[in-house]
């Protein structure tokens, strides 16, 4: 660390994250007013966890994604719509699976029971593990469909990613879900 123009290209590089962060807060408070409009948020105002707070733990002091989830049960029973905002892979995966921050959009149907709240269903990862560990692969702007096969309590899950800078308004965030919504093919 002795190059003298280290510390400002690292306080570059932090602003960049930070505005990354900023645009990620607004894509997300837009979605709530659109894709979530009329709908509760699973999660509340939470949007990621998993944050480390120990001195020993900054490997997890840079959130990897960010999420959230809607009750869509009016549409059907058990129904949840979600966007991730993934930025990066979980530390110690190698090689990568991320090579640029995604946006994952999907629609997830859970078995629903008449005594379990759909919030104790729903887990805040299931959009990043469905496309990176439950994917055999990793195709970018098509719906991926997962059938009940997967036995996780979840009979129906579709799945649309594409790179987070290709988003430029909620929008195009709506058209993505509407994209998921429409899709009957496997």
């Amino acid at each position: 660390m002795t190059n003298e123009n280290y510390g400002k290209q690292i306080a570059v590089v932090l602003a960049a994250i930070e505005q990354l962060y900023a645009d990620s807060s607004k894509l997300l408070q837009d979605c709530d007013g659109s894709i979530g409009k009329g709908k509760n948020s699973i999660f509340g105002n939470e949007v990621t966890r998993d944050l480390s707070r120990a001195i020993s733990g900054h490997a997890g002091w840079m959130p990897t994604a960010l999420y959230r989830y809607y009750d869509a049960s009016k549409q059907a029973p058990g129904l949840v719509e979600g966007v991730t905002i993934c930025f990066r892979d979980e530390v110690g995966v190698d090689p990568p699976r991320l090579e640029e921050p995604l946006l994952l959009v999907g629609q997830i149907q859970y078995h629903m029971e008449d005594t379990v709240p759909l919030r104790s269903l729903v887990l805040p990862w299931t959009l990043w593990n469905c496309y990176f560990l439950w994917s055999q692969t990793r195709p970018l702007n098509e719906v991926i469909s997962y059938p009940a096969e997967l036995d996780r309590g979840i009979p129906k899950m579709k799945v649309i990613v594409v790179p987070l800078f290709s988003i430029n308004s909620v929008v195009m965030v709506q058209q993505l879900l509407e994209r998921v919504d429409q899709f009957t093919g496997r």
